[in-house]
């Protein structure tokens, strides 16, 4: 029966087709009865039997038409309308786009990217006699691809580049990052990072902030390049040379009247919280991952860099203005979550901040999102053995410049700490955090030319409480802690890693003692805390050194 039905409505269907109108004789196989000659057998029909008398038909036997043919095809376990997905492996290009099935000139698609669900469904039409494309990630012809990035809080961040032409493996953007003169090989990508910085954080527009800290992350990038023997008098001498499995973008364009910077793409990588938290990472590979960032920041860190360091290049008010809008936002969380003290500590913290000392060249925005890593990385150190192929990418350098010794340390440590206390870190991923941070701070520590010292510890305690506390509370991360519902202080579990962000900024001053503004109380209760109590023993090995 299915077979004489398609017989039936293939005439109608080719008609269809040949004509934007169908023909009164292609409609007539689907909704008039055919007239029977005189002798033979009667053409196949399309139209169903209709019910009994007194019964209520079913779908078969009044169905006809299309949907005739659609439901005597399921009879037979045949799909006549193919309606699976279309192949999502990989970005359609004009010389290999993704075909589409159709019975008609035009079909309606929605695509998702690839791979499936990158991004929002987006529906247009496919005609037979012309390509389209999906204007969200360009799938279906050849050309840039524009994908907006999560990525941090300050710019607008889109990744673009050329979808890769699968009869031209070699068709790509040369990146040219080249990590250090050490390498015997170069990266080279198939896209750039495009940023434009508005007059305000893009995450957060009711918080103003100057273009200028466009200009302050083209700084930093041409600095890094310099280090390589560029011809400029600012440099971050050795550091890159000494860290050959750190990478860190290259500037390609600076458009300083339009606000936007062009840079080399590190590449679609997984960031160091997804990482951290994936259940098959081992703990090795953590503690890999925690000394190379922990030796780059310490020799990044060496005080003689900033003689080399244009400071005035990276002078923004306005950034700071910002960091003093965070310990404030720090301060209401501490409020919200009962806090008694929360005025005096958050005024601890501020006045930390305005007099702290700029000691040191440092990265200012150091967390998981800037931390990008790639396992299968393809660098090789001459006569060193890199077999395990790791590299740590860091971006997002528009903080970047003088600032406290402890500021990166503290900042990145306040976010394992979080990660150690939240809800979702079962017991292999507390070992995986714990091996990263003990590789990260023994490492740093070690690197350094000297002990830190009480001011240091002290810097340390302040900034990582307030940054801690910031973290917890802020909305669009709090997903990282927790799967609790609403903003702010919406749980008990916030609420108490608040409550330890806070102890930890009390032990580091006490602020009613306006007498000794840098004076470090003893670690009354830091000992109790496990990870004051794993991490730095040489804070409660010295917590009795005069500051």
């Amino acid at each position: 029966m299915f077979k004489t039905a398609v017989r039936a409505a293939r005439p109608a269907v080719l008609a269809a087709r040949a004509s934007g109108k169908p023909s009164a004789s292609a409609l007539r196989a689907f909704s008039t009865s055919v007239r029977v000659s005189s002798g033979g057998t009667p053409p196949p029909q399309l139209y169903g039997e209709g019910a009994k008398a007194g019964t209520v038909p079913t779908d078969i036997e009044q169905a006809t038409g299309l949907e005739r043919l659609q439901l005597l095809g399921e009879l037979e376990g045949i799909k006549v309308f193919d309606d699976s997905p279309l192949d999502a492996s990989r970005i359609g290009t004009k010389a290999n786009p993704v075909l589409v099935p159709s019975y008609d000139v035009e079909r309606i698609v929605g695509c998702t990217g690839s791979p499936a669900d990158s991004h929002d469904v987006l529906w247009f039409n496919v005609r037979k006699d012309k390509q389209s494309r999906c204007t969200e990630c360009g799938s279906g012809a050849k050309g840039w691809q524009v994908k907006e990035l999560a990525g941090g809080a300050a710019n607008y961040t889109v990744r673009v580049g050329f979808p890769k032409n699968e009869n031209n493996a070699s068709n790509k953007l040369l990146s040219d990052i080249v990590l250090s003169d050490s390498f015997d090989t170069l990266t080279s990508v198939s896209s750039v990072i495009i940023k434009q910085a508005p007059p305000f954080l893009a995450k957060h527009p009711e918080i103003p902030c100057s273009p200028q800290r466009q200009l302050v992350e083209a700084e930093a990038l041409k600095a890094f390049r310099s280090a390589l023997g560029v011809a400029e008098t600012m440099t971050l001498p050795r550091v890159l040379p000494q860290n050959p499995c750190i990478m860190v973008p290259r500037l390609l364009l600076h458009d300083s009247s339009n606000n936007v910077l062009v840079q080399s793409d590190l590449g679609s990588l997984p960031n160091l919280y997804e990482i951290l938290t994936k259940p098959e990472t081992p703990p090795s590979l953590a503690s890999q991952l925690g000394e190379i960032v922990g030796h780059f920041l310490a020799d990044m860190h060496d005080p003689s860099i900033l003689d080399n360091v244009s400071v005035d290049k990276f002078v923004n008010e306005d950034s700071d203005r910002v960091m003093e809008a965070v310990i404030a936002e720090a301060a209401r969380h501490m409020q919200d979550a009962g806090i008694p003290d929360f005025k005096s500590l958050g005024q601890a913290a501020l006045e930390h901040w305005r007099t702290r000392q700029k000691t040191v060249f440092a990265q200012g925005d150091i967390w998981f999102g800037t931390l990008l890593i790639d396992l299968e990385a393809p660098l090789m150190r001459t006569g060193v053995d890199n077999s395990n192929a790791l590299a740590v990418g860091i971006c997002d350098w528009e903080f970047a410049g003088p600032n406290d010794a402890a500021a990166d340390v503290a900042q990145l440590g306040s976010y394992l700490h979080l990660l150690s206390l939240s809800e979702m870190a079962t017991l292999g991923r507390h070992e995986t955090i714990a091996a990263f941070a003990e590789a990260f701070y023994s490492t740093y520590f070690k690197t350094l030319d000297s002990p830190p010292n009480a001011g240091f510890w002290r810097s340390l305690l302040i900034m990582h409480g307030w940054e801690m506390i910031n973290a917890a509370g802020w909305g669009s991360r709090q997903h990282l802690w927790c799967h609790c519902e609403g903003s702010g202080v919406r749980c008990n579990h916030i609420r108490t890693i608040i409550e330890e962000g806070a102890e930890i900024l009390r032990e580091a001053a006490d602020p009613r003692d306006r007498s000794a503004p840098h004076k470090m109380i003893k670690g009354r209760s830091l000992e109790e805390l496990p990870w004051v109590r794993h991490f730095w023993p040489d804070l409660i090995r010295s917590k009795d050194v005069p500051a």
